[in-house]
């Protein structure tokens, strides 16, 4: 069962860019929120959204725990990504510059 939560996934500070990745559950749609900014260019937020299917497919196949640990960092971020992709989970992706 899927309680409502937020939690931190990424803080990675480097020279020329930062980023910033949090998870936010509620009601069972869970939202990823990236956040990368650069130095001397715009920003971007970048909002993964998945419905409630797609939430429950992503939450059978890796527990909620070591979705934290397996998919956080930059790395993770990747990882998750390709995990993504290689389960045919559908998300939608909005992207803002500022």
């Amino acid at each position: 069962m899927l309680i409502n939560q937020k939690f931190g996934l990424c803080r990675y500070y480097g020279g020329n860019q930062n980023v910033f990745a949090d998870v936010v559950i509620y009601n069972k749609i869970l939202t990823i929120i990236v956040e990368i900014v650069k130095a001397n260019a715009k920003s971007e937020v970048i909002k993964v959204y998945f419905d409630k299917e797609n939430t429950g497919r992503l939450f059978n196949l890796v527990k909620i725990k070591d979705f934290k640990t397996r998919f956080s960092g930059i790395e993770g971020l990747k990882k998750l990504d390709q995990f993504i992709k290689e389960n045919n989970i559908k998300t939608k992706i909005e992207k803002q510059y500022y």
